[in-house]
């Protein structure tokens, strides 16, 4: 959900680290974008961003 907000950072990110040849990698780093998610949505839900 975050990185769906800077196109080019995910590409990049990809670019640079292929993670499907490292499986366990994969796993791990999917389950820290996971935590960080729902970390942000926490303090989002906290202090909610007023819309523009």
């Amino acid at each position: 959900i975050i990185l769906r907000d800077y196109p080019d950072a995910a590409s990049k990110l990809i670019e640079l680290s292929d993670l499907r040849k490292y499986p366990v990698l994969m796993e791990q780093f999917s389950l820290l974008a996971a935590e960080l998610e729902r970390e942000v949505y926490e303090i989002y839900q906290k202090f909610p961003l007023k819309d523009k």
